[in-house]
């Protein structure tokens, strides 16, 4: 009876320390990064997180997204990532859009934007798999299967200017804009978005500070996207402007966060 009660005790001891481990980490890590740190010296922008360590600077509750903000003196760095499926449907559907106010002003007037992945409606095997709530993680032919798919179909990156001119940029461009987005085993979805500075429009002896709004764009059908009805309580799709039948589906709190866009402003100020 000694031995037993021994080990039920260790076990509660574990799982109340997990708990409060959990807690803690929950109530430290802040929803918005305001405090710049530095790019990892071993940076490489391929859609994998290791070199961010275990942890991310931010959780943002409005957009369900855990993401760093890094910087040097050459270069801006977004990490995003997803774990929730019906976020990453979101995320694939139409895209991330990232904007910067050099003026530290939370307003697009005068911000570049950069919008990434771009997959055209190509995520079928992508969609199925996390749809599939028979397993939580993946193997490796059905890792390779869905990363293969974002690395032939998110080739694409979007950039408006600060005088709003959009081009539409391969992934390996002259600007220097680069992107990368690569799921784990865990259905784990990481985004990476390297930004040079000189496209921010800093003046040269400025510190490293602006405003930045993370936008996860919604879902889009019959091409006009989601929005939520005026007493918040159903996802409306459709345009009758646009002769696109207008439909209207009450769906529970946290599935109709996966069909609108959310988004949310910061200030970054660099080392």
């Amino acid at each position: 009876m000694k031995l037993r009660f021994t080990i039920h005790t260790q076990l509660l001891t574990i799982i109340i320390g997990s708990i409060m481990c959990y807690t803690t980490n929950a109530q430290t890590i802040p929803e918005k990064q305001e405090n710049g740190i530095n790019i990892p010296e071993n940076l490489k922008i391929d859609g994998k997180s290791a070199e961010w360590g275990e942890q991310l600077q931010s959780y943002n509750k409005s957009t369900e997204i855990y993401y760093t903000v890094a910087n040097d003196h050459n270069n801006l760095c977004f990490v995003i990532k997803a774990k929730k499926p019906l976020i990453i449907k979101k995320i694939i559907s139409q895209g991330i859009t990232i904007s910067i106010n050099y003026l530290g002003k939370n307003d697009f007037k005068s911000a570049i934007a950069i919008t990434y992945p771009l997959l055209h409606n190509k995520t079928g095997t992508i969609t199925m798999k996390l749809n599939d709530k028979s397993f939580s993680s993946i193997n490796d032919s059905v890792l390779s299967s869905m990363n293969n798919q974002l690395k032939q179909n998110a080739k694409e990156i979007v950039f408006i200017n600060a005088q709003h001119t959009a081009d539409t940029l391969s992934v390996y461009n002259d600007l220097g804009l680069k992107a990368a987005s690569l799921f784990d085993n865990q259905k784990v979805y990481t985004y990476e978005l390297l930004v040079p500075v000189k496209l921010l429009n800093l003046p040269d002896d400025k510190t490293i500070s602006f405003s930045y709004n993370i936008k996860l764009n919604g879902v889009e059908v019959n091409g006009t996207l989601a929005r939520m009805s005026t007493d918040g309580k159903a996802v409306i799709f459709g345009d009758k402007s646009k002769d696109v039948t207008v439909v209207e589906m009450v769906l529970p709190p946290d599935v109709m966060a996966s069909y609108f866009p959310t988004d949310f402003w910061a200030k970054y100020t660099g080392k």
